[in-house]
């Protein structure tokens, strides 16, 4: 449903000046390019509106475990002028991010009943509470929105709050993995930032290639779930051949000799078109199918996929292979990409993205829209997508949005890759 952008007299504003409350905003789960600019639209959008708005540091960390006062001496920026001003011409993100998870207790609807597990949920209600937050706006991934889901459905079920009234999201993610809008915030400049450290490392193996050593280099991308941005960056920078989650899916597991025995017979049709150079991307999620001894497992239950080392693994397994083969000498290099991308300057569609996003947070806000994800359609039209929608009701977690093998994206992959 599209949502009204003009500022609005609503019995939400009217209690907030009322009761003197103020806007919370935080951010959680790894940075993107351009997360400075929404707390920058949405910090203009409050001032519009004549309410404070006050960033908490380090995500939901702080009201998770610190007091009241902690919080609101050190653990809070209240947003002012000054600070609007800056928070436009900043990479790094200024109230920094945090993976701490009050819902992680929580793994199913049922779990919502049980005071024990539903503790950190209220703690974190109690801060807001206590601190005259009247609403606050989440930035995040999909982890992210099944707590802002989880905490609006514990403040549903409580009388015990006088002000708090809910929470609206803003969906975060370089990998574009979200369904219910079509680009996260990130994904464009990160997708180009990537692509054209892939285009360097193609042109470098270029002009280093031997036929009689070939030189190849693998490069490992972020993305756990979905392939979006191993995909678009891999078409951006000219990738030789690329291996997604969704090459694999229904699979419980994948033997890296396969993967290594195809790179091989990649290598070789190339040597035989005279070209001994390329460029192998890898989304980092296929690293879930491998085998993960000694890997540890973070907050919201996820592998830690950085401990994986996928691309470094299929670096040996294809020496392996080779050596297996009696084939000649290669030379290879493997890099990871995905952490150097997420605090890169925005491009412009991000900026365009993030400043309406926030702006739409607030609009939400005082349309009383709690418990929604704003979004964009057409040429960034407001939209707003209620949690209901996204989330499965029993295991309360994030539904996923992977390439299909039909979709644009896939095909315009496999169609500008013929390393064979």
């Amino acid at each position: 449903m599209l949502i009204n952008t003009r500022l609005v007299k609503s019995p939400v504003l009217a209690a907030f000046k009322k009761n003197n409350l103020r806007i919370g905003i935080l951010h959680a789960g790894g940075p993107a390019p351009g997360g400075n600019l929404v707390l920058y639209g949405a910090a203009l959008r409050a001032k519009d509106y004549g309410v404070p708005l006050v960033a908490f540091k380090n995500g939901y960390s702080g009201p998770m475990n610190e007091s009241v006062r902690d919080i609101e001496d050190s653990l809070s920026i209240p947003i002012t002028r000054e600070q609007i001003r800056y928070l436009r011409d900043q990479n790094a993100l200024v109230p920094g991010s945090s993976r701490a998870n009050p819902g992680k207790q929580i793994q199913s609807a049922s779990d919502m009943d049980d005071p024990a597990k539903t503790a950190a949920l209220k703690k974190v209600l109690d801060v807001f509470e206590a601190l005259r937050i009247g609403a606050w706006i989440s930035v995040g991934g999909d982890d992210t929105m099944g707590t802002g889901n989880k905490l609006q459905m514990h403040l549903a079920s409580l009388a015990s709050y006088e002000n708090l009234m809910g929470v609206v999201h803003v969906p975060k993610t370089i990998d574009k993995d979200y369904p219910g809008i079509p680009f996260t915030f990130g994904f464009m400049s990160a997708a180009e930032f990537i692509g054209d450290q892939v285009k360097g490392l193609h042109d470098d193996a270029k002009a280093a290639g031997e036929a009689s050593k070939p030189v190849y280099h693998i490069v490992e991308i972020m993305g756990r779930k979905a392939g979006w941005l191993t995909a678009a960056a891999s078409i951006y920078g000219q990738a030789t051949y690329t291996f997604v989650p969704e090459d694999f899916a229904g699979r419980d597991a994948v033997d890296l000799s396969e993967i290594a025995n195809d790179c091989v017979n990649v290598v070789l049709k190339r040597k035989e078109q005279g070209k001994n150079y390329g460029v192998i991307t890898l989304a980092e999620g296929i690293g879930e199918l491998l085998p993960k001894d000694g890997v540890e497992i973070d907050d919201h239950g996820h592998t830690r996929l950085d401990q994986v080392k996928f691309a470094d693994r299929l670096l040996s397994a294809i020496k392996e292979e080779m050596e297996r083969r009696g084939l000649g000498q290669i030379k290879l290099h493997s890099h990871k990409a995905g952490y150097n991308a997420r605090q890169v300057k925005p491009n412009f569609y991000d900026v365009m993205l993030c400043q309406k996003l926030g702006l739409s947070a607030v609009d939400a806000i005082f349309n009383g829209n709690f418990g929604h994800m704003v979004s964009v359609e057409g040429v960034f039209d407001s939209k707003l997508v209620s949690f209901s929608d996204l989330v499965d009701p029993e295991t309360l977690k994030v539904n996923s949005w992977v390439m299909d093998p039909e979709c644009g994206m896939y095909q315009l992959l496999r169609g500008m890759q013929q390393p064979f």
